[in-house]
């Protein structure tokens, strides 16, 4: 930050060929669909831009110019088959049976649960099928299954289902999905090996743990806000973290991944000291896997082990630069993440958070310390996000500045001692005690968001598409707003936020 003004940090070399590459992609991706020969000439022209730099100074700009040429290439191409959509289309209302990979770990959804497979084998009414997407299949069940898993389901091909206020069938196609099968029946048939594996394994064991040592809903409230894990969480109580601006308390966020880089470094320092960095690199990814690989979670786990790379190099570690860079490879891994909400939330939130909580603190110099920061963070990232959470949820928290001052310095405390309950669970009556504290930080929290969420002169949610209060009652309310309406918006929003940040694995 300059004193002067807000300094947005791209002063660095890579910082700036990290953004040419970024926005390239995306601008490409969302202006140049499935446009190969744009991609061709891109990619012929990438050489060219590089011998520039040797013509001109400063070189970085001629780099930038490549950089972004390569990032165009790298959207169009490969190129995409363009009658996938339409052979896929044909084949709505027919039974199938299908054998595929998981892309995805299950999310609930209509009293069952949903997953994206990319299928190895369909047979449409008997006869062999291909080329048509990638299939999202839902069932009803207590079935779960996890990123990897090999699947056999079978049951009906149908066409997704739009929302009024969310198109499905847009949000699946950037995943290459424009079927849905609803299965009558589905199976495990093989498990993945490997990291994915040992990261679900150890999910299922530390939630396995944590059920024994809460009752619900605080089990299922502890693993939302250690791994991000979403699941068992009545929806009433979706609705209303959503209502109040707390919803983030159940994504794996930077906050978090820095209480668990410091409890890692403090537990593998003594026992290896100089030689614990990499380690605890490997420790904070399988972190982030454990948590689903959300793109909140590998943008928090990759910009945490830029800062301990660069503290072990004993260089600054530059915020900026390790944000374009981690927003750089995730979108060259996975080009079509320009179009998931959970990435721009991620990103949008967090730059602002580094662009604009000083400021907002240096005038809240009245505000207790305690309280200060997380409301000039919470004030930060809600400026960030307002635009995708107006155009894409059509819903704004007016109150969730003043709930997360007095919930978010309870969350280190409920991740570390969460945390702890996972190896304590090996000893019951510790465990045990240990959740005491636990219980009483969830419920205080709890207590703090339906206080906010009751209140009529709080006014929880503002909706941006009707301009009118989602709330009946309070001082931002301009009209009356059915009951129908208002659940099914908060239902919305709450799919939009905690399913599609898990819709594209990074």
């Amino acid at each position: 930050m300059s004193k002067g003004g807000l300094d947005v940090g791209l002063h660095t070399p890579a910082a700036i060929v990290a953004v040419a590459w970024s926005a390239a992609i995306a601008a490409a991706d969302v202006a140049l669909p499935s446009l190969p020969a744009a991609g061709m000439v891109a990619l012929g022209l990438v050489l060219p831009a590089l011998a520039l730099a040797f013509a001109f100074r400063p070189a970085v700009i001629a780099i930038a110019l490549a950089a972004a040429l390569a990032g165009v290439a790298r959207a169009e191409l490969p190129a995409i088959d363009p009658h996938v959509a339409d052979r896929a289309r044909v084949e709505a209302g027919h039974a199938a049976v299908i054998r595929g990979q998981v892309d995805d770990d299950s999310r609930p959804a209509g009293g069952g649960a949903e997953v994206l497979v990319i299928p190895s084998l369909i047979a449409v009414d008997g006869r062999a099928v291909i080329d048509i997407g990638n299939l999202m299949i839902r069932w009803r069940g207590p079935l779960t299954v996890a990123y990897g898993d090999q699947v056999q389901a079978t049951g009906k091909l149908m066409l997704p289902r739009d929302l009024p206020t969310f198109d499905r069938r847009a949000y699946l196609a950037q995943r290459q999905a424009y079927l849905e099968l609803q299965a009558s029946s589905i199976n495990v048939t093989g498990r993945h090996d490997g990291l994915l594996r040992l990261a679900a394994t150890i999910r299922a064991w530390y939630a396995g743990a944590v059920d024994r040592v809460l009752p619900p809903p605080h089990a299922s409230v502890l693993l939302g806000v250690v791994l991000g894990v979403r699941q068992g969480i009545p929806p009433n109580l979706q609705e209303a973290l959503v209502a109040t601006g707390l919803v983030h308390l159940l994504v794996l966020s930077g906050l978090k991944v820095a209480v668990f880089a410091r409890i890692a470094q403090a537990a593998l320092r003594p026992l290896l000291g100089r030689h614990s960095t990499w380690p605890a690199i490997a420790l904070i990814g399988l972190y982030a896997l454990a948590g689903g690989a959300t793109p909140a979670a590998v943008r928090a786990s990759a910009m945490g082990g830029l800062a301990i790379i660069a503290a072990r190099l004993g260089r600054p570690s530059h915020v900026w630069t390790s944000l374009a860079i981690t927003g750089a490879a995730m979108l060259g891994w996975r080009p079509e993440l320009a179009w998931d909400v959970g990435f721009q939330l991620s990103f949008a939130g967090t730059g602002a958070i580094i662009l604009l909580t000083p400021g907002i603190e240096t005038r809240l110099g009245w505000l207790p310390s305690v309280l200060r920061e997380p409301f000039a963070v919470t004030c930060a990232a809600q400026i960030g996000t307002l635009p995708m959470m107006a155009t894409d949820f059509h819903l704004i928290s007016p109150v969730g500045p003043l709930a997360n001052a007095l919930v978010l310095p309870l969350l280190p405390a409920m991740v570390a001692v969460g945390l702890l309950l996972g190896p304590l669970s090996l000893l019951p009556k510790v465990a045990a005690a240990a959740a005491i504290p636990v219980a009483g930080l969830l419920r205080l929290a709890a207590t703090i968001r339906a206080w906010y969420a009751g209140t009529g002169a709080a006014s929880p949610c503002w909706s941006a598409q009707s301009g009118r209060s989602s709330s009946r009652s309070g001082p931002w309310s301009t009209g009356r707003v059915s009951p129908r309406r208002r659940a099914f918006s908060l239902s919305a929003q709450a799919r939009r936020f905690y399913f599609t940040g898990r819709g594209a694995r990074s």
